[in-house]
């Protein structure tokens, strides 16, 4: 009974029909396909910090999870993949990705003019999501404009803030 939507249900019953039933997940809400994009590119001379790699594959595997879990496919490229795409879109694919993320090692050598063609291959039908283990200001600005969020990897008390994301301007 608490799934029922009374006023909803009060209107019908006036046209002669039914019930009805609260709707929590509208149909079309959930993209046809995402792409998360890892990459270790960064340009403003930070600090290279070990334990923000291993931060922001844990912030992937958790997307890739979620995404997985909500039928979304989603393809994961990363520049210790060399760019090699990696589907996601059942529980096997789902294992690959984790042997990949268990084998993977920080590269030092990834570069803007690395990244931008990876970038402009993705279909514009696609939703981007941008994870990288640099600060966003070090690398968002060298990329193409394009609709993506982009994962801000300084957060420092696992689970005590909300994730900070920021909205690519179109």
């Amino acid at each position: 009974a608490k799934h029922i939507h009374w006023p909803a249900s009060a209107r019908s019953f006036t046209r002669c029909r039914g019930l009805r039933v609260r709707e929590n997940d509208p149909p079309g809400f959930y993209p046809r396909h995402c792409v998360v994009l890892f990459h270790s590119f960064g340009m403003s001379g930070q600090l290279i910090r070990a334990d923000r790699f291993e931060w922001a594959l844990s912030l992937a595997c958790g997307t890739l999870r979620y995404l997985r879990e909500h039928g979304i496919p989603t393809t994961f490229l990363a520049d210790f993949n060399d760019w090699e795409p990696l589907p996601v879109v059942s529980r096997s694919s789902f294992g690959n990705l984790l042997v990949s993320l268990t084998r993977a090692h920080r590269r030092p050598d990834t570069e803007a003019h690395d990244l931008i063609p990876v970038i402009e291959r993705i279909s514009d039908d696609d939703s981007l999501i941008v994870i990288s283990d640099m600060p966003t200001e070090s690398w968002a600005d060298a990329l193409p404009n394009r609709p993506a969020i982009h994962v801000d990897i300084r957060q420092h008390n696992y689970g005590a803030r909300t994730l900070k994301v920021r909205r690519a301007s179109t």
